[in-house]
């Protein structure tokens, strides 16, 4: 693995960790961390009151071009929920079940960390 992987890698698992500490400051409680499928990977599993929530976490340096919510593109909404789809069913959770699907970004401005969580930041169609 070259360093600079290496290093977009690290600075990926430094931002999910950032996000589940913010999530879990605000009273969520962290299920599962990179949950991963052939089909898909997500992030962060939380539970928010009474919603199982999906959460992409995307980190990016403040020099980079686009704001990191961009890159949570349509294919990516759809692999997401691909892998939350194999998640509710191994975990045997009812269709009763309210589920979301959230985007926190972790910005890096001259070192310091900003964070922004959006919730419903993106639906899937009916049968997802």
């Amino acid at each position: 693995m070259n360093a600079s992987r290496q290093n977009v890698q690290g600075l990926g698992q430094t931002g999910e960790k950032l996000a589940a500490r913010f999530l879990e400051k605000k009273g969520w409680k962290i299920l599962e961390r990179n949950f991963r499928t052939r089909r898909g990977e997500i992030d962060l599993i939380a539970e928010d009151g009474q919603f199982l929530v999906f959460v992409e976490v995307k980190t990016s340096y403040a020099a980079d071009a686009d704001p990191p919510v961009f890159r949570v593109d349509a294919r990516k909404q759809a692999r997401i929920g691909k892998a939350a789809e194999v998640y509710v069913v191994l975990r045997n959770i009812g269709d009763d079940q309210p589920v979301r699907f959230d985007v926190v970004t972790v910005r890096f401005v001259k070192g310091k960390p900003h964070l922004e969580h959006i919730e419903n930041a993106f639906w899937l169609k009916p049968g997802w």
